[in-house]
């Protein structure tokens, strides 16, 4: 169906509401009790795409940033163990995909720079959005609210985590 007819559907208000938002609930309820045999037939699979447009449209989306600091204890007991495995003084090289706010590319550096400062780590860390890439990059965040992040970045960190990896001042945590 042609994206301004949906449009156009999303914005019809009866008694201010929206009966796309009716429409789109009972059909996940009957969608959810169908047989799977059924939801793989063809019409059903262009009304799923129906179903699928109309729910775009009437979503604002919008980047999730969510990530926090020490978030995955054991992925960063592993990267410890691989960085004890170099020669001493070598040279490591990592690429951080999606590094977000960067909260989780610090803690992988503090893990392998505190376990082995010999090291020479080369870290390359990009992201899609440019704002955030932006946040990640100043190394520097509130301890009130978190900027463009909608998550408490450091509730996985104890004390004295946060004042080996940052220069607490005040009401900011600077890498």
């Amino acid at each position: 169906m042609h994206q301004s007819v949906l449009a156009r559907m999303v914005k019809l208000r009866i008694l201010g509401k929206s009966p796309a938002g009716a429409y789109l609930r009972l059909n996940e309820w009957i969608w959810n009790h169908l047989p799977h045999s059924l939801t793989t037939l063809p019409p059903l699979r262009a009304h799923g795409n129906l179903l699928h447009s109309l729910v775009r449209t009437s979503i604002a989306r919008r980047q999730y940033f969510g990530t926090y600091f020490f978030r995955n204890r054991p992925q960063l007991e592993l990267i410890r163990r691989l960085s004890n495995q170099r020669a001493i003084g070598s040279t490591l090289k990592m690429a951080f995909l999606g590094c977000s706010n960067g909260a989780e590319v610090y803690s992988i550096l503090w893990t392998i720079r505190s376990g082995r400062p010999d090291l020479k780590v080369i870290a390359h860390a990009v992201d899609i959005s440019k704002e955030i890439l932006e946040v990640a990059q100043k190394g520097a965040y509130s301890f009130r609210a978190p900027e463009l992040v909608e998550a408490p970045i450091f509730a996985r960190m104890n004390g004295d985590e946060l004042q080996d990896m940052f220069d607490v001042d005040g009401a900011r945590g600077k890498n």
